[in-house]
Protein backbone atom coordinates (compact mmCIF):
# COMPACT_ATOMS: atom_id res chain seq x y z
CA UNK A 1 0.00 0.00 0.00
CA UNK A 2 2.89 2.41 0.72
CA UNK A 3 4.36 2.35 -2.62
CA UNK A 4 1.06 2.71 -4.57
CA UNK A 5 0.66 5.82 -2.00
CA UNK A 6 4.12 7.17 -3.21
CA UNK A 7 4.06 6.24 -6.83
CA UNK A 8 0.39 8.13 -6.59
CA UNK A 9 1.72 11.16 -4.79
CA UNK A 10 4.74 11.66 -6.53
CA UNK A 11 2.64 11.27 -9.67
CA UNK A 12 0.14 14.07 -8.42
CA UNK A 13 2.76 16.08 -7.72
CA UNK A 14 4.44 16.12 -11.53
CA UNK A 15 0.69 16.64 -13.11
CA UNK A 16 0.46 19.61 -10.47
CA UNK A 17 4.09 21.18 -11.20
CA UNK A 18 3.22 20.86 -15.05
CA UNK A 19 -0.04 22.32 -14.79
CA UNK A 20 1.25 25.00 -12.84
CA UNK A 21 4.20 25.79 -15.56
CA UNK A 22 1.65 25.74 -18.11
CA UNK A 23 0.21 28.81 -16.31
CA UNK A 24 3.54 30.08 -16.14
CA UNK A 25 4.18 28.99 -12.15
CA UNK A 26 7.29 27.36 -11.59
CA UNK A 27 7.25 25.59 -8.36
CA UNK A 28 9.51 22.17 -7.97
CA UNK A 29 6.82 20.29 -6.81
CA UNK A 30 8.16 17.47 -7.75
CA UNK A 31 11.24 17.62 -5.74
CA UNK A 32 9.47 18.79 -2.81
CA UNK A 33 7.70 15.02 -3.05
CA UNK A 34 10.55 13.61 -3.56
CA UNK A 35 12.41 14.54 -0.49
CA UNK A 36 9.14 14.16 1.87
CA UNK A 37 9.60 10.71 0.61
CA UNK A 38 13.26 10.06 0.59
CA UNK A 39 13.08 11.41 4.18
CA UNK A 40 11.46 8.04 5.70
CA UNK A 41 11.19 5.17 2.97
CA UNK A 42 14.45 3.15 1.79
CA UNK A 43 15.94 5.52 -1.33
CA UNK A 44 17.36 2.35 -2.84
CA UNK A 45 13.96 0.76 -4.03
CA UNK A 46 12.37 4.28 -4.48
CA UNK A 47 15.21 5.94 -6.58
CA UNK A 48 13.59 4.16 -10.13
CA UNK A 49 10.76 5.68 -9.36
CA UNK A 50 12.20 9.05 -8.37
CA UNK A 51 14.10 8.89 -11.65
CA UNK A 52 11.83 7.79 -14.25
CA UNK A 53 9.30 10.99 -13.31
CA UNK A 54 12.59 13.44 -13.25
CA UNK A 55 13.28 11.88 -16.83
CA UNK A 56 9.66 12.44 -17.89
CA UNK A 57 9.45 16.33 -16.26
CA UNK A 58 12.88 16.73 -18.03
CA UNK A 59 11.70 15.45 -21.49
CA UNK A 60 8.36 17.49 -20.85
CA UNK A 61 10.15 20.55 -21.03
CA UNK A 62 12.95 19.46 -23.13
CA UNK A 63 16.01 20.06 -21.40
CA UNK A 64 19.50 19.10 -22.58
CA UNK A 65 20.91 18.30 -19.58
CA UNK A 66 19.05 16.11 -17.25
CA UNK A 67 18.07 19.29 -14.53
CA UNK A 68 15.68 16.86 -12.91
CA UNK A 69 18.11 13.71 -12.12
CA UNK A 70 20.70 15.47 -11.03
CA UNK A 71 18.52 17.34 -8.56
CA UNK A 72 17.27 13.90 -7.27
CA UNK A 73 20.60 12.65 -6.76
CA UNK A 74 21.25 15.82 -4.99
CA UNK A 75 18.20 15.66 -2.79
CA UNK A 76 18.75 12.05 -1.62
CA UNK A 77 22.10 13.02 -0.27
CA UNK A 78 20.12 16.19 1.47
CA UNK A 79 17.36 14.08 2.68
CA UNK A 80 19.71 11.71 4.51
CA UNK A 81 21.19 14.75 6.14
CA UNK A 82 18.27 16.10 7.23
CA UNK A 83 17.02 12.75 8.29
CA UNK A 84 19.55 12.92 11.06
CA UNK A 85 19.70 16.77 12.30
CA UNK A 86 16.51 18.07 10.98
CA UNK A 87 12.94 18.55 12.80
CA UNK A 88 10.23 17.05 10.59
CA UNK A 89 7.57 17.76 13.05
CA UNK A 90 7.72 21.66 12.75
CA UNK A 91 6.59 23.40 9.48
CA UNK A 92 8.77 26.62 9.83
CA UNK A 93 12.02 24.67 9.88
CA UNK A 94 10.87 22.85 6.91
CA UNK A 95 11.26 26.12 5.15
CA UNK A 96 14.92 25.59 5.01
CA UNK A 97 15.02 22.58 2.89
CA UNK A 98 12.19 24.11 0.70
CA UNK A 99 14.43 27.05 0.15
CA UNK A 100 18.03 24.57 -0.57
CA UNK A 101 15.79 22.54 -2.81
CA UNK A 102 14.34 25.36 -5.16
CA UNK A 103 17.75 26.70 -4.66
CA UNK A 104 19.52 23.43 -6.07
CA UNK A 105 16.96 23.54 -8.93
CA UNK A 106 17.24 27.02 -10.02
CA UNK A 107 21.77 26.22 -10.08
CA UNK A 108 21.31 23.95 -12.46
CA UNK A 109 18.48 25.51 -14.75
CA UNK A 110 21.17 27.82 -15.02
CA UNK A 111 23.96 25.44 -15.62
CA UNK A 112 21.41 24.43 -18.21
CA UNK A 113 20.81 27.95 -19.40
CA UNK A 114 24.60 28.72 -19.77
CA UNK A 115 25.67 25.53 -21.32
CA UNK A 116 22.88 26.80 -23.94
CA UNK A 117 24.99 29.75 -24.56
CA UNK A 118 22.63 32.24 -23.60
CA UNK A 119 23.96 35.21 -21.09
CA UNK A 120 22.06 35.62 -17.29
CA UNK A 121 19.85 38.22 -18.54
CA UNK A 122 17.79 40.80 -16.39
CA UNK A 123 14.59 38.67 -16.23
CA UNK A 124 16.80 35.72 -15.59
CA UNK A 125 17.50 37.39 -12.13
CA UNK A 126 14.21 37.87 -11.46
CA UNK A 127 13.00 34.49 -12.46
CA UNK A 128 15.10 33.33 -10.02
CA UNK A 129 13.87 35.69 -7.19
CA UNK A 130 10.55 35.25 -7.53
CA UNK A 131 10.78 31.26 -8.35
CA UNK A 132 12.97 31.19 -5.03
CA UNK A 133 10.08 33.10 -3.22
CA UNK A 134 7.07 31.17 -4.35
CA UNK A 135 8.56 27.75 -3.45
CA UNK A 136 10.14 28.95 0.03
CA UNK A 137 6.40 27.82 1.49
CA UNK A 138 5.60 24.89 -0.73
CA UNK A 139 7.50 22.43 0.86
CA UNK A 140 6.01 23.07 4.28
CA UNK A 141 2.37 22.98 2.71
CA UNK A 142 2.93 19.84 0.88
CA UNK A 143 4.43 18.31 3.68
CA UNK A 144 1.46 19.08 5.98
CA UNK A 145 -1.02 17.77 2.73
CA UNK A 146 0.47 14.88 2.74
CA UNK A 147 0.81 14.05 6.57
CA UNK A 148 -2.59 14.38 6.66
CA UNK A 149 -3.45 11.86 4.02
CA UNK A 150 -0.92 9.38 5.53
CA UNK A 151 -2.30 9.87 8.70
CA UNK A 152 -6.41 9.02 7.51
CA UNK A 153 -4.33 5.87 5.32
CA UNK A 154 -2.63 4.99 8.54
CA UNK A 155 0.76 5.19 6.96
CA UNK A 156 4.07 5.69 7.53
CA UNK A 157 4.51 9.68 7.53
CA UNK A 158 7.41 12.11 8.16
CA UNK A 159 6.23 13.95 11.39
CA UNK A 160 6.53 10.14 13.43
CA UNK A 161 9.82 9.61 12.22
CA UNK A 162 8.44 5.91 11.40
CA UNK A 163 10.74 4.13 9.32
CA UNK A 164 9.10 2.06 6.42
CA UNK A 165 11.81 -0.39 7.23
CA UNK A 166 10.56 -0.32 10.89
CA UNK A 167 7.14 -0.22 9.96
CA UNK A 168 4.96 -3.08 10.90
CA UNK A 169 1.73 -4.32 9.12
CA UNK A 170 -0.21 -1.62 9.03
CA UNK A 171 0.20 -0.08 12.59
CA UNK A 172 1.42 3.17 12.57
CA UNK A 173 3.83 4.83 15.59
CA UNK A 174 1.34 5.81 17.98
CA UNK A 175 -0.93 3.07 17.43
CA UNK A 176 2.10 0.83 18.50
CA UNK A 177 3.07 3.37 21.39
CA UNK A 178 -0.97 2.73 22.34
CA UNK A 179 -0.95 -1.05 22.51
Amino acid sequence: MFWLWLTFSLLCALFAELLLALHGVALPLLLYGVFYFSCFAPWQKALPIYLLLAAFLDAWFGRALPVGGLAVLTLIFLSRIWRRHGDSNNGFALLLPGLLIALINLLFLYILHFTSGAGLSRSDLFFGLFYLIFSLPALPLMSLLLEKIARRLALPRLETGTNICSWQGHLTAEELRDD
